[in-house]
């Protein structure tokens, strides 16, 4: 074990060396042990191998407010970089946990949801995860299950929000750490639900791996070939998706189903894992890639087949595959009046935002003196497109392969009892607006599909 200061620095200033090409750091600080460490060292070593002058430095604390002692680690970290002349900023949370949830994970969640949006334009947030976490991570794994994605640990460095992410202690033991801090005499808080074997990685690191270590002792350096290993494989696999995901000729949603479909399952959760994760930012799990696999790929073309996970829904209409956001409850029965000439939009509660923009020779015209209502589909309505008979709404909308979940919440404006138009689709005969005329186009505005960054790690 190395306990030299001199070596000690010298390890992390050849770790801190990809971060000479940054600006902007912000370390996360929890006030534990290793974020002080952590911290520390930035302070006094990254200075030197910057290529930017000056090097803004700054530290990011949450406070998550579940043990009494939160404000007094606030405090601490306050203190901290007042004395180092750093700047803090402190994000409060408030976790809100469902019946079966993880406490640990709705946490971790939260703090990188709240990082991601802290961050800067290339920016670069650090964190002090070390080589003991990186193998309770995997051992956690392991027995969750993994793939070879989440075999490979926790990366080094990747992309989060509009900077970077990376770990530079990762190559060092949580003992190196403890003797640095001890040569440099260092303060730091202490969580007493560290010592809590009741959560899954405080058993990890009290009961498991101690008695691992004390029957193989060179486990970290075989369980680091075995990240490496799952790293290859990884890479490997990401590279089949993405070659066939090219054969599709799809990357975003919907994707085409058509030539997914004559592949076997294994190939299939394959493009789909990685076909998700590029469009939501996380990683599907088991249940979800089986569960695609094994009933919504095989159901019927025609078949109004669904899977809901906690931040989206997967939908499949006419051999396509929509990664949709998670529907909010709507009420079918609303009616909205809306005069136009007091504003152009139309805030649609739970259903996103109805825009109407003037323009020459296409649109709705509204006769004077006129207030347009907003409504949805309660059935039986018709309506009459120029040169064509009048028609059932339904049949239209059939007819156009809108899809079903659209349907349900297309806004409908009327005038009076007229139906006059379909937010963004028709605009009936009567009140259609001739090339001469100044009419009004509408567009909705749906929701987006607004999704946390992967918490892989």
């Amino acid at each position: 074990m190395t306990t030299s200061l001199a070596n000690l620095e010298a390890s992390l200033l050849t770790a801190f060396e990809p971060l000479g090409r940054f600006s902007k750091l912000a370390v996360a600080l929890s006030g534990g042990m290793d974020s002080v460490v952590l911290l520390n060292a930035i302070h006094t070593l990254v200075p030197t191998l910057s290529q930017a002058s000056p090097l803004k430095l700054r530290a990011i604390h949450i406070n998550h407010g579940l043990q009494a002692e939160a404000d007094e680690w606030q405090l601490f970290c306050e203190r901290l970089c007042a004395e180092y002349g750093i700047d803090l900023q402190v994000e409060r949370v408030i976790l809100k946990r469902k019946p079966g949830e993880s406490l640990e994970a709705i946490a971790r969640e939260a703090r990188y949801h709240c990082f991601e949006h802290s961050l800067d334009e290339d920016e670069c947030l650090i964190m002090a995860h070390h080589q003991d976490d990186q193998m309770e991570t995997l051992l956690l794994r392991f027995m969750r299950g993994a793939s070879a994605q989440g075999l490979s640990g926790i990366p080094q460095q990747r992309r989060l929000g509009k900077g970077v992410l990376h770990r530079p202690l990762l190559h060092l033991r949580r003992d190196d750490l403890a003797a640095f801090a001890k040569l440099r005499q260092l303060t730091w808080v202490e969580d007493s639900s560290n010592q809590d074997s009741c959560f899954e990685r405080n058993f990890c690191r009290h009961e498991l791996l101690p008695l691992i270590e004390s029957r193989w002792p060179g486990y970290r350096s075989s369980w680091t070939k075995t990240l490496s290993l799952s790293n290859e494989a990884n890479l490997l696999l990401r590279q089949s998706a993405q070659t066939d995901l090219a054969l599709i000729g799809c990357t975003a949603s919907p994707l085409e189903l058509e030539q997914l479909l004559i592949w076997d399952q294994a190939r299939q959760r394959n493009v789909l894992k990685h076909w998700l994760t590029e469009i939501t930012g996380q990683v599907p799990g088991w249940h979800l890639l089986h569960g695609l696999t094994e009933q919504l790929l095989p159901a019927r073309a025609d078949a109004k087949a669904s899977l809901k996970t906690r931040h989206y829904e997967l939908r499949r209409f006419k051999n396509r595959l929509y990664v949709l956001p998670k529907a909010q409850q709507f009420d079918a029965n609303t009616c909205l009046n809306w005069d136009i000439s007091h504003g152009a939009e139309l805030a649609l509660p739970n259903n996103g935002v109805l825009e109407a923009k003037a323009a020459l020779g296409k649109g709705l015209i509204v006769p004077d003196g006129s207030t347009l209502s907003v409504r949805y589909r309660r059935g039986g309505e018709c309506i009459k497109l120029a040169k064509r008979p009048t028609k059932p709404l339904k049949k239209f909308l059939q007819e156009l392969s809108v899809e079903p979940w659209i349907r349900e919440r297309l806004p409908i404006v009327y005038c009076g009892d007229d139906l006059v138009a379909i937010a963004g689709l028709a605009v009936a005969e009567k009140y259609r607006a001739a090339q001469h005329q100044h009419g009004y186009v509408f567009t909705w505005h749906q929701a987006s599909l607004d999704l946390v960054s992967s918490i892989e790690g």
